[in-house]
């Protein structure tokens, strides 16, 4: 049905933003025959192959086609923005049969709006329609925690652990998942380390860690209401108000419509 092209700061972060797509579309769709067909969708990197394109693959890829891309971002542009300026002006090469969708996931990592992830699709083309922006605040671990239950007595103790110790640091670990920090050296709020301990996980979270999609799976309701200032709601909206937009032959947009 369509391909989704998508680029992310790291594995968790692709894994994370590609699972919550096709919920958000198959509970929340409008439109009943995107419901009906999530489980024909396409995940592939920016070159076409399965999968996605991590940020450290991205230099490699640009000037691997430097000679024909021209990717001059303008000045002001920092951080994720540019990101996904260079991003977008790559994807503008891509050639797909069916429509793609380009999906951005990146931590905001305490990043002001100016230079977020959104800037740079503005900047790079405004009339981009077809780009869904998964920004995490702080980080992807947060998401995960916005959908965390303790599955059992030792897990409610950690939980209790977490929640003492980020108190007076005007912290916790479920209801205020946004004021977690990323990379802050010995940070009792790190996303990370919180979400590594919390869920018993010997080392960083990974997204296809069965504990991790138990919390990825929790009601769409509860990770709205848990991370409304995380940016997943959001992410949630964006993805069914354009998956649905290519839907109206009006507005079906092609790749390079980017």
């Amino acid at each position: 049905m369509f391909t989704i092209v998508t680029c992310a700061e790291d594995e968790l972060a692709a894994r994370v933003a590609q699972h919550l797509f096709r919920r958000a579309l198959e509970e929340n769709s409008t439109v009943d025959h995107v419901r009906d067909n999530v489980d024909t969708l396409q995940f592939v990197d920016l070159e076409g192959n399965p999968g996605w394109t991590l940020n450290r693959d991205l230099e490699p890829i640009l000037e691997r086609h430097g000679r024909r891309i021209g990717v001059h971002p303008p000045r002001g542009l920092g951080g994720n923005a540019l990101r996904a300026y260079r991003v977008i002006r790559f994807a503008r090469t891509l050639r797909h049969e069916a429509i793609t969708i380009l999906v951005l996931a990146y931590d905001r990592d305490g990043r002001d709006a100016e230079h977020g992830l959104r800037a740079g699709v503005r900047a790079a083309s405004p009339q981009a329609d077809n780009v869904v922006v998964a920004e995490a605040q702080p980080e992807f671990d947060a998401w995960v925690v916005c959908g965390f239950e303790p599955a059992n007595r030792l897990e409610h103790e950690r939980l209790q652990t977490w929640i003492a110790q980020l108190q007076p640091l005007g912290a916790n670990p479920v209801t205020s998942p946004e004021r977690l920090t990323s990379n802050v050296p010995g940070d009792a709020r790190d996303a990370k380390s919180l979400v590594q301990g919390l869920l018993g996980l010997e080392g960083q979270a990974k997204g296809n860690e069965p504990r991790v999609l138990d919390c990825l799976d929790r009601p769409l309701s509860e990770l709205r209401q848990r991370g409304a200032l995380t940016g997943l709601p959001s992410f949630l909206d964006e993805v069914c108000r354009v998956v649905d937009a290519t839907q109206l032959p009006q507005m079906k947009l092609t790749a390079s419509d980017v």
